[in-house]
C-alpha cells in the first residue's frame, strides 16, 4: 500500500507498506546496494571465473511502481577476464518478462568506486522508476 510520495530532487520516492512495517524504496534499494558492494568485494577475482549474482527485493504489493521484483545484478564479461557488468533489473508484475539496464562494465575495483559513489543510489532508483514505467506498455 502506498502511504505517501515524497519528492526529492525530483525523483519520487514512494513510501511502502509490506506486513505493516513501512520501508521506502530508497530504503529498499540501499539495502540491495550494500549487499552487492559486500558481494562485489567479496566475490569478484581481479582475473578468472565468478558466478554471476544479484540481490533483489520482491515487490508483492501494490504501488505505482509497476513491477514485481526488482534486482541489481553483477554479471561476468565472457569477452574480457576480470572484467564484470553491473546493472538493474525489474519483472512484470503478471507476465515472466523482465528489463534491465546496464550502468558499467569494469574491473572489481572500478564496479566498487562506481556503487560507492553518492550519485548511484539516484541513479539507480531513477533507473528502477524507468524501467517500471516502461514494463507498463506490454501488458
Amino acid at each position: 500500500m502506498v502511504q505517501y510520495i515524497n519528492v526529492n530532487n525530483g525523483i519520487k520516492t514512494q513510501v511502502l507498506s509490506n506486513a505493516g512495517k513501512t520501508m521506502s524504496l530508497t530504503e529498499e534499494l540501499s539495502k540491495i546496494i550494500s549487499k552487492v558492494k559486500d558481494r562485489v568485494a567479496k566475490e569478484v577475482p581481479d582475473t578468472g571465473y565468478f558466478r554471476n549474482f544479484a540481490e533483489n527485493f520482491d515487490k508483492n504489493y501494490k504501488s505505482e511502481i509497476y513491477a514485481r521484483n526488482i534486482a541489481l545484478f553483477v554479471e561476468r564479461d565472457e569477452q574480457r577476464d576480470g572484467r564484470a557488468f553491473l546493472g538493474v533489473s525489474v519483472l512484470h508484475p503478471e507476465l515472466s518478462m523482465s528489463m534491465s539496464s546496464y550502468f558499467m562494465n569494469g574491473t572489481r575495483e572500478k564496479i566498487l568506486e562506481y556503487i560507492n559513489d553518492k550519485s548511484f543510489a539516484e541513479k539507480l532508483e531513477k533507473a528502477v522508476l524507468e524501467l517500471s514505467e516502461s514494463l507498463k506498455d506490454h501488458n
